[in-house]
């Protein structure tokens, strides 16, 4: 079921999450199966277990796979659909410094759009939900964890597009986050980057929960320009 990884452009956990994310959507992996022992998937890939960790991190992130501590790794009964889309766009774009720029240019038309339907759609719950993802952030980031942190980053973008109740979206965003999620960690490499992030994210989650869509819009906007601006001078360094 599993193959070994030969050939690769991309990070080698990148390519394993691929091949278990394929796995999920085509069936052949159901919602509770539990994968082999990290050790066994080192082996069966030809890779590394710490690469092994990084793709489980991936796919915990995006609600595919569950790691239940002295148990193992489950799978997550999740939405298919989700799952071609973003094969689907990653199979047309690849994340590179030519691309990065226009990629962001629609997360930029999109999100910002998405946080203010959310400020007028999100129901109290959802709302809370949004805050609660802001501070498991805040809470990693105390604690200097920052594959953590970036989970929770993806949670809090996540729970914005779906409080908006537009499921096309939501598909949208899901793949598009997964394309530029390698350049999305780089940015919590960035000195001072995290911190910054998690207080635009405090203030774009309090104008969802006071139903404010101007602010959460302007906000969002401000947020995801300065992430841009810094991810490109990373790369240029």
């Amino acid at each position: 079921m599993f193959k070994v990884i030969k050939h690769h452009k991309k990070p080698l956990y990148e390519d394993v999450a691929l091949q278990i994310e394929a796995l999920i959507a085509e069936g052949n992996l159901k919602a509770g199966d539990q994968l082999p022992p990290e050790r066994e998937l080192a082996e069966i890939f030809g890779v590394s277990r710490t690469c092994i960790r990084e793709a489980v991190k991936s796919l915990a992130a995006r609600n595919l796979i569950i790691v239940e501590h002295g148990k193992g790794v489950f799978v997550l009964q999740t939405n298919s659909n989700d799952i071609e889309v973003s094969q689907l766009m990653a199979k047309l774009f690849a994340v590179n410094d030519d691309n990065m720029k226009d990629l962001y240019e629609i997360r930029k038309l999109i999100e910002p759009k998405a946080a203010a339907w959310a400020a007028s759609r999100c129901t109290d719950e959802e709302a809370e939900e949004i805050l609660s993802h802001f501070a498991k952030e805040q809470e990693y980031a105390h604690a200097i964890n920052v594959i953590k942190m970036w989970e929770y980053d993806t949670k809090f973008h996540m729970a914005i597009v779906e409080a908006t109740h537009n499921k096309v979206l939501t598909r949208i965003m899901r793949g598009m986050l997964d394309l530029l999620a390698e350049s999305r960690r780089s940015t919590f490499r960035v000195k001072g980057r995290p911190l910054k992030s998690m207080k635009e994210h405090m203030l774009i989650a309090e104008a969802i929960r006071t139903k404010d869509p101007q602010a959460a819009e302007r906000l969002m906007l401000e947020h995801l320009h300065n992430v841009e601006e810094e991810i490109q001078a990373f790369r240029d360094m």
